[in-house]
Order: C-alpha cells, then structure tokens, then sequence
C-alpha cells in the first residue's frame, strides 16, 4: 500500500513517523503505537532527506529511549538512509529496498523526490508511478511524508489536505493526517483515511515526554473561527488609562506597543487606540513643527506637554541673535 503522512508545518510529522517506525521495527508490547498493538516485527527503510544525519540520528536515538526500545531491538530490522543533498532515484530506492529486504520504505519528505511543481498534476503523477512500481516489484508498502498548503488545515474537508495537485488525494490507499488541535498547545488531532480498510475514528495525541501518546480530549480540530475565538484578549480601557497616566505622555507607536503587550496584534491594537481617542478618553496633541511627534495621553498630560514645548519655544525665540555683519566691516 501507499501511505502519506501529512501535516502542517512543524506539526512534528518526523517525530510522528519515525515513532511508527520504531514501533514496526520493535514490535514489541510496551511500544504499542498509540493504541494499536504491531503484531509482528517488521524490517522498515526510513530514506532520511531532510535533516542533516548527526540531527536525525540523535532524534531517532532519543525516540527510541522514550519508547523504552533498546538500541538492540531494532537491530537488523530498522535501516536508516541519510540522504540530504544526494539525488534520489527509484533504481536507487529499489537497490536498497533489495539489499535490506525491507517490508515497510519511508520517504521523508515527499518534495525532495519532486523534480517539478507539486500543484501540477503531470509532474506529480511520475513520482506516484514510481511509487507503485516500487511496492508492486517489492511488495512493500511506501509511506511517504506530505505538508499541507499554507492556511488552517481544519478549514478544509480531509480528503482536500495536503499540498499541491488533487491528484495526490485519489492515488493513495491509505492516509493519515495531523491536524492542529483546537487547544493548541502539543495537541494534535489524528484522523485516517482508508481505500480497503474499515474506517477508524479520529483521536487526540499529544506530545509528551518526546513521543506521542494518546489523549482523553475531544478531537477537535482547529479551525480559522475556532482560532479567532482562542486568540480573542479583553483589555479593560480603564486599565490602559491607568497606564498611561503613569507612563504618558506617550507617542502614537509606543501607545500601540502598550496595547500589544497587553496581549493584543497589531491591527487590533491600533483599532483599539483609535475608539480610545474618539471616546475621548485619549486626547493627541502633534508638535507644530517640521515631522512633529505626535503625543497622546490624558488632557492633563497633554496640557503640560504642549505648556512644556511653548516654553522650550519662546526660550528659543527669546535667545539672543549674533549681530549681522555688515559688508566691509573690519573683523574688529
């Protein structure tokens, strides 16, 4: 079969798929995959594109300890190629495939193979086929790992994720997909999708102790609304007038930063000053000179303010002027 595994960007889909792999590679009962038992130890070939191998390999070993698998245990059973920076082949995948008599190849990821545009179904369509004529000359199954295009994946129905043409959508036999959980934080909600398969229903994970483990929560998915409403802060006007009338006068752009420390974004933050000012809570004054500041604050303060700059003014008006010299006067 071919499998994709994919997930947004740096949802952690290498620690995810190297877990599995570890856990086919092992078989053993205390490594049951997020609930499902691995009957039968399996020889996997996980082809390393991406990450530098000192990298990979360190995060393998410490998956593995989290996991409570001995280096021993995956011996002769888990092959790991790094191949950053190195053409990849299907002759080349087949050679190895052969050597190691490998039951289960990762790929990881899947544009590393792309010689073309991934949202064009005619250069994706080669890298597919290949990947056919490798599991039916070696009878192993492929899986591969995908992103998703950029956006919440939660927006979109299932079967449309994952980046690039549609025709990666209706090639494979299975899937599994990571989506962000609607709590944020390590959560993730992981659904499948299956061509000759019962369907299975999807399930929280989260990552814990560096590996993923199952979750009681709810597998909600996040969406674009759902973020809207996590994201949303409450600030308290009367708390924001407090402030500056400690810290102000202050100019328009460290307003706004105040407002943004305070846990609003940047657009919110200027909207808010903006109702401040036509509430009239916030009172502006801009100096009347060339690319005058412009200060915002209590009336009180912006009183002063506009007192202290007169009298800086006349001082400079008031300053006594150096006598014009008169042509041909002497330097005496």
């Amino acid at each position: 079969d071919k499998v994709p595994i994919i997930g947004s960007s740096k949802s952690r889909k290498t620690f995810f798929t190297m877990q599995l792999a570890v856990a086919l590679a092992s078989a053993k009962p205390s490594t049951a995959f997020l609930g499902f038992s691995i009957p039968k130890r399996r020889r996997v070939l996980y082809i390393n594109l991406e990450i530098r191998s000192t990298h990979f390999h360190r995060r393998l070993w410490r998956m593995a300890r989290n996991m409570n698998v001995p280096p021993g245990d995956l011996e002769g059973s888990l092959f790991v190629v790094n191949s950053r920076g190195f053409p990849a082949c299907t002759d080349w995948l087949r050679k190895l495939v052969e050597d190691t008599e490998a039951e289960i190849i990762v790929i990881d990821p899947l544009y590393k193979l792309l010689t073309g545009d991934e949202n064009k179904a005619e250069d994706m369509k080669p890298c597919l086929a290949a990947f056919d004529a490798l599991a039916e000359a070696t009878g192993a199954a492929v899986l591969y790992v995908h992103h998703n295009p950029k956006g919440r994946a939660g927006d979109r129905d299932v079967r449309d994720r994952g980046a690039g043409s549609g025709v990666l959508a209706r090639d494979f036999d299975a899937a599994l997909y990571l989506t962000d959980h609607a709590s944020g934080g390590d959560m993730l909600v992981l659904s499948t999708l299956a061509r000759n398969y019962p369907p299975i229903a999807p399930a929280s994970i989260e990552w814990t102790e560096g590996r993923f483990v199952l979750s009681d929560a709810p597998p909600m998915e996040l969406t674009s609304a759902a973020a809207r409403k996590i994201g949303r802060v409450v600030v308290d006007p009367a708390t924001v007038m407090q402030k500056i009338e400690t810290a102000g006068p202050l100019t328009v752009t460290d307003t706004v930063e105040l407002l943004r420390g305070m846990g609003l974004t940047r657009e919110p933050a200027r909207d808010f000053y903006k109702r401040l000012v036509s509430d009239g809570l916030l009172t502006t004054w801009r100096e009347p000179v060339l690319h005058g500041v412009t200060w915002t604050g209590t009336a009180a303060q912006i009183k002063d303010r506009r007192r202290d700059w007169e009298a800086k003014r006349q001082e400079v008006l008031d300053f006594p002027k150096e006598p014009e010299k008169t042509r041909g006067a002497s330097n005496e």
